[in-house]
């Protein structure tokens, strides 16, 4: 069996991978997501998001070392979009997937 390959620091990092809604109440939500499979090292991970019925225009709405994040004081009744990427000094990963909740 093969092994995984190393990050490179240089390098920018990979897709971030399997973004998911844990859980979610009112106005607030759990995301949590896997690490890329390739790149180089990461430094930190930026949620983004977006109102489905709005412009399109991503948003960042929170930042996290670790694959997961809870976003509080979400606006209630609308319904978004969620969006990942991994970041190091080299640059920005391409986004996730996408998920959708209305709180």
């Amino acid at each position: 069996m093969g092994r995984a390959p190393q990050p490179v620091p240089n390098d920018v990092p990979g897709q971030v991978g399997n973004l998911r809604v844990v859980r979610e109440g009112k106005d607030w939500i759990l995301l949590d997501w896997d690490e890329p499979a390739n790149g180089g090292t990461i430094s930190a991970y930026q949620v983004q998001r977006r109102r489905r019925d709005g412009d399109g225009a991503w948003m960042n709405a929170g930042m996290a070392v670790e694959s997961e994040l809870l976003l509080t004081g979400q606006e209630s009744g609308v319904e978004f979009e969620y969006q990942v990427t991994a970041r190091n000094r080299a640059g920005e990963g391409p986004p996730s997937n996408i998920v959708r909740a209305v709180l």
